[in-house]
C-alpha cells in the first residue's frame, strides 16, 4: 500500500510530447463461551500487567516529555487513526524534537527532526536501528500457517480481521507466485523476452540445489517488485500531482529539457549536470513525497515554507546549491529511490493537465494525502 495524493485520479495525460480458504465447520456455542471467557481473562491479565508496569516504570529514568496520559490506556485515544503524523508534528511544537507517548503500556518515542534522527539511527545505529515485530505480517500473514491452525475459532470475539487476513495472505502469495509462474510458462515454450528472473531460473537448472535456488530467485524478484511498487509508485504519483497543480513549473522544466536534451531521446545520467531546474524538481518531489518521515523533511529550520512547492529553493544563480542538503540524505538514507529518475522521463515525454468532468471543465485538485501504510 502507498499513500497517494487523493486528487491523483483527477489527472490525465493530455499530450504525448514524443514519437480458497478451506471449508470451516461452525463452532458450537460451548466453544463460543470458552472463547469469550478466554478473552475476558486475557483482557484482565493485560490490564493487570499494564498497571504493574506503570508502577515500576516510575522508578526508571524519565522519558522525554509528551501529552498527558490517561490511566491504563495512556495516549491511546489521543493518537488519530487518520494521518497521525500531522498530530505528531503539532505536538513537536509544544514538547520538542523528541517526545514520548504511551498506548496501553507500550512506550513510543517520536523523533521530529533530521538532527536527532541522524544522531540515533546513523551515529548510534547498533543501539537504536531496528524494525518492530509485525505479528500480522509474520505470524498471521503470508509467512506462516498459524492462522490455518486457529481458523476453527470462527466465533472468536474481536476476530474481525479474519476475512482481511485471508484476503491479504492470498494477495501476498499471488505477488510471489504469479510473475514466477508466468516466466516459467514462457520459458517452457521458448517464448517471451529475457528478464532478470528468466536468467536466474536458467542458472538454477545447473546448480547443486536447484529447488532451493529456484525458490530464492522467486523471492528475490518479488522483493524487488514490492519495493519498487510501494515507494516508487508513491514518488511518481506525487510528481504527477505536483506538476498538475503547478503547470508553470512543469512548462519551465520541459523547456530546459528541450533545450539541453531535445525531443529525440530521453534524458540520462550524463545530462543531469546540465539540468539544474529538472534536478530541483526531482529534489522537491522527494521533499513532498510521503515515503520519508514527514516532520524530518518538513522542518522549517531546514527548508523555508516546507509545505509549499518551491523547486527554486535548490537553485541559486542558475545552479544547484549545496546549502540545502539533498532530501534523500536527511534521514541517513544509504540508497537512492530509482523512481526519482522517472520524473525527468515523465516531464520529457508528457504534458500532464487536470482531467475533465462531465461538462468538459477541469476538475479541482489538491495535494492532500491519503492515510495508509507508508507515511
Amino acid at each position: 500500500m502507498s499513500i497517494l495524493p487523493t486528487s491523483l485520479v483527477a489527472t490525465r495525460v493530455v499530450t504525448s510530447r514524443r514519437l480458497c480458504p478451506r471449508t470451516v465447520t461452525p463452532t458450537t456455542s460451548a466453544d463460543g463461551m470458552d472463547s469469550s471467557l478466554a478473552v475476558v481473562i486475557g483482557f484482565g491479565t493485560r490490564i493487570l500487567g499494564i498497571t504493574i508496569r506503570t508502577i515500576f516504570s516510575e522508578r526508571r529514568l524519565p522519558l522525554p516529555p509528551g501529552p498527558a496520559q490517561w490511566p491504563v490506556v495512556g495516549n491511546l485515544f489521543d493518537i488519530p487513526k487518520v494521518r497521525p503524523w500531522l498530530t505528531y508534528h503539532q505536538w513537536a511544537k509544544t514538547y520538542g524534537e523528541i517526545l514520548s507517548l504511551n498506548a496501553m503500556g507500550k512506550t513510543v518515542v517520536v523523533l521530529n527532526s533530521a538532527r536527532v534522527a541522524r544522531d540515533l539511527f546513523e551515529k548510534d545505529a547498533l543501539k537504536y536501528s531496528d524494525r518492530p515485530q509485525s505479528v500480522v505480517a509474520t505470524e498471521l500473514g503470508a509467512n506462516s500457517n498459524l492462522y490455518d491452525s486457529l481458523i476453527r475459532y470462527k466465533r472468536f470475539p474481536l476476530a474481525g480481521f479474519r476475512k482481511k487476513m485471508i484476503q491479504w495472505r492470498e494477495e501476498a502469495r499471488s505477488v510471489l507466485s504469479d510473475p514466477y509462474n508466468y516466466v516459467r510458462d514462457e520459458m517452457s515454450r521458448n517464448s517471451g523476452h529475457a528478464s532478470a528472473l528468466s536468467v536466474l531460473l536458467a542458472k538454477c537448472r545447473d546448480s547443486k540445489y536447484p529447488d532451493k535456488d529456484d525458490d530464492a530467485a522467486r523471492h528475490a524478484m518479488a522483493s524487488i517488485y514490492m519495493v519498487c511498487t510501494s515507494a516508487g509508485v508513491d514518488t511518481v504519483a506525487v510528481d504527477v500531482n505536483s506538476m498538475t497543480l503547478h503547470p508553470e513549473k512543469q512548462r519551465k522544466a520541459q523547456a530546459e529539457l528541450d533545450r539541453v536534451v531535445g525531443r529525440n531521446r530521453l534524458p540520462d545520467s550524463s545530462d543531469r549536470p546540465n539540468l539544474p531546474y529538472v534536478n530541483a524538481v526531482m529534489k522537491e518531489t522527494t521533499l513532498a513525497s510521503s515515503n520519508p518521515p514527514r516532520a524530518v523533511l518538513h522542518d522549517p529550520l531546514v527548508y523555508s515554507d516546507p509545505e509549499e512547492s518551491q523547486p527554486e529553493r535548490f537553485i541559486k544563480d542558475g545552479q544547484l546549491v549545496l546549502e540545502h542538503k539533498d532530501p534523500t540524505a536527511l534521514f541517513g538514507s544509504l540508497r537512492d529511490c530509482t523512481a526519482i529518475h522517472m520524473v525527468s522521463h515523465l516531464l520529457a515525454a508528457f504534458t500532464i493537465d487536470p482531467a475533465l468532468d462531465g461538462e468538459g471543465k477541469e476538475r479541482q485538485l489538491d495535494a492532500e494525502m491519503s492515510s495508509d501504510m507508508i507515511s
